[in-house]
């Protein structure tokens, strides 16, 4: 890889349809990016997800290429939940909590992790960590497991588990906790005036990484007490301080959809210089591959290419099992032993 080419592999890109436009085609081969995230309009039917994941992962794979994609989607359950029928229907995940199971959190996981492994997606935007603080929060509401932190964690760190166990790469979200504030980061940047000492909810996250996830997404919230002049996704405070230092996190780093409303007033140029330089692996933009491209050009111009954090993601693609099935097994997707598991807590 060029250097160009090693920046790219810090990036995330979306995608416009159900499958891949020249322009697409074009800089998934020069210049591959490191992961690619899928949504509802990326969705036809399970076959057609798995042909347009495996002709991803041939893209990445072609001439001599060694480390294919990350294909990740946000599926936790509930009204999040990218991929319908025939896929599993799940229930929210504070129904699942309501249960009081984490041996059923566990077979939830492993359920639905069999499901999108079957179609090529190998990462998932779950479990949400947030503790549920305030009733008026529509955004997190009953995605979060619990009012209560302790029960945040115990239940997370099943559903991680049994992510892991049907080999699918996990993601914990969105530190340090984006269940106190109103407002949804992807319109505008919520605010939470408490201090660092009154958040308690950092527990449920500091029991949700002894599980060992691959990945943490710090949410885009503003806590002034804590960082007067950064929202944490752009915080040396939050980040380098409390979240690696203090906490010792050692799971992979990936932003928030850098293209979010709650940034929107922040410099193109300066967040993505700045994210990068605060020690993310990972930069997610969900729309498309324009502001990807954007970003590596900013990145491969600006910045100072990390050897060791590039080490940790092309060593976490070597060690995972990325690649989909040769073969679609239509008889996988949404098979009655997991509409079972969805009915014991629907």
């Amino acid at each position: 890889m060029n250097t160009k080419q090693k920046f790219a592999q810090f990036l995330w890109t979306g995608l416009a349809g159900t499958s891949l436009t020249p322009e697409e085609e074009s800089f998934l081969t020069e210049t591959p990016p490191g992961a690619v995230i899928l949504f509802t309009r990326n969705y036809e039917s399970p076959k057609q997800l798995w042909e347009l994941t495996k002709r991803l992962q041939e893209i990445a794979t072609s001439n001599g290429g060694e480390h294919p994609f990350i294909i990740g989607v946000d599926m936790e359950g509930g009204r999040v939940a990218r991929f319908k029928e025939p896929f599993t229907v799940w229930p929210p995940m504070k129904n699942l909590a309501d249960k009081g199971s984490t041996g059923l959190a566990f077979d939830f996981a492993k359920a639905m992790g069999d499901e999108l492994k079957e179609v090529g997606v190998n990462f998932n935007f779950s479990p949400c960590t947030d503790t549920l603080l305030n009733n008026k929060n529509e955004v997190i509401g009953d995605r979060a497991f619990s009012t209560e932190h302790e029960e945040v964690g115990k239940f997370a760190s099943s559903v991680i588990r049994g992510f892991k166990k049907a080999d699918l790469l996990t993601c914990i979200k969105h530190f340090p906790g984006h269940g106190y504030s109103s407002v949804d980061s992807h319109d505008d940047l919520p605010l939470d005036e408490r201090k660092l000492e009154d958040i308690h909810e950092l527990e449920a996250f500091k029991k949700a990484l002894r599980t060992k996830p691959e990945f943490i997404m710090p949410g885009h919230l503003m806590l002034p007490n804590v960082d007067s002049e950064f929202p944490v996704t752009l915080s040396k405070v939050w980040i380098e301080d409390i979240l690696l230092k203090d906490m010792n996190c050692r799971a992979l780093l990936i932003s928030d959809d850098l293209e979010m409303g709650a940034l929107q007033k922040y410099d193109f140029e300066m967040m993505v210089e700045r994210v990068y330089n605060l020690g993310f692996h990972q930069l997610l933009f969900c729309h498309g591959h324009e502001k990807a491209k954007e970003a590596l050009e900013i990145l491969s111009s600006k910045c100072e290419l990390d050897e060791s954090r590039l080490g940790r993601i092309l060593d976490l693609k070597t060690k995972s099992q990325l690649l989909g099935p040769e073969q679609f097994n239509q008889d996988r997707i949404g098979p009655q032993e997991h509409k079972d598991i969805a009915k014991q807590f629907s």
